[in-house]
């Protein structure tokens, strides 16, 4: 009778700088959108994306045609935020900013990704100030995000005295 596996694992740090390498480089890559208003042209890995994330394995379910394929449109979501949403694709984690962090989690929301989602309301919990609050207030109302609206009517209600 054969004994079970083991499964052993190496060091995480290479290899998730290595596929951080892959984000939105042309090399390999086999899908292309077109993103923001700015219309940036960003590259990514079909196969991953898919295997991550179920907005992007419907949107990309079907196989490639021959020769270059036509880009895809995603015009609702800015650049930088769509890069950081890779990012977390490609190796889990994500480099979030004050300024764009309402953008990632708008984008974490409608592509269903529930980690990137809490770990982007955690970020906003620690750095919500006056700047912030309205937007991310009329945020979290529109998308029910229940802790994040009664953080932000609290701090409102704290700082307009």
């Amino acid at each position: 009778m054969e004994t079970p596996g083991l499964v052993v694992h190496g060091e995480a740090a290479p290899f998730s700088t290595a596929l951080r390498s892959l984000v939105n480089n042309p090399l390999y890559s086999d899908v292309r959108f077109v993103v923001g208003q700015e219309r940036q042209e960003v590259f990514a890995h079909r196969c991953l994306l898919a295997c991550r994330c179920n907005f992007f394995q419907r949107l990309l379910g079907s196989e490639p045609g021959p020769g270059v394929p036509s880009p895809v449109v995603l015009s609702t979501v800015p650049a930088e935020a769509f890069l950081a949403v890779l990012e977390f694709l490609y190796t889990n984690s994500a480099k979030l900013h004050r300024h764009s962090v309402l953008e990632v989690l708008t984008a974490a929301v409608e592509y269903g990704l529930e980690e990137l989602r809490e770990l982007c309301l955690q970020f906003v919990m620690k750095v919500l100030d006056v700047e912030l609050v309205c937007e991310a207030l009329q945020i979290a109302v529109s998308f029910g995000l229940g802790p994040l609206q009664e953080r932000c009517v609290a701090f409102i209600e704290a700082h307009s005295q």
